[in-house]
């Protein structure tokens, strides 16, 4: 049996995904590899692969949390918390802080993020690759459409 697909919204960028899940009144799940920070770019320098400061804010006012495959990762990351080797998309509800007040999952990867959105039973927002050149993001675009016949939604 396949994964429910969540109702999936695409933003061209990170700012724009944060003002959809602003609407939705309730935490958001956020992807950090390619969606906040380029693609396995290092937690080191936060200046050089952070996003602006007032995407920053607004997820922080959101009580939003981080999730990523990542092995390494520091418990807190831009002052929100982290959760590592989360194995998305088959990250366990259990792991999340305040699971029943998660609004959606903002990510770059239909095949993860998308997933595991799913499974939470909340939308998906898609944001364009950071560090990565967007017709990867369309190729997620064709594969949604072919595996399960219908177009993700966009504003």
């Amino acid at each position: 049996m396949w994964p429910r697909i969540p109702q999936t919204v695409w933003a061209t960028s990170v700012e724009e995904a944060v003002a959809v899940a602003i609407g939705l009144h309730g935490r958001p799940l956020v992807d950090l590899d390619g969606t906040l920070v380029p693609q396995s770019a290092g937690l080191d320098d936060v200046s050089a692969t952070a996003p602006p400061e007032g995407v920053i804010r607004s997820i922080r006012e959101l009580g939003a949390v981080i999730v990523t495959n990542r092995r390494a990762v520091p418990e807190r990351y831009l002052g929100l918390p982290v959760i590592g080797r989360a194995r998305k998309p088959f990250t366990d509800a259990r792991l999340l802080p305040d699971a029943a007040t998660i609004a959606c999952v903002i990510g770059d990867q239909l095949m993860t993020d998308g997933l595991l959105a799913g499974r939470l039973g909340v939308p998906f927002i898609q944001v364009a690759p950071r560090g990565r050149r967007p017709w990867r993001a369309a190729i997620g675009d064709r594969v949604l459409k072919c595996l399960f016949r219908r177009k993700p939604d966009r504003d």
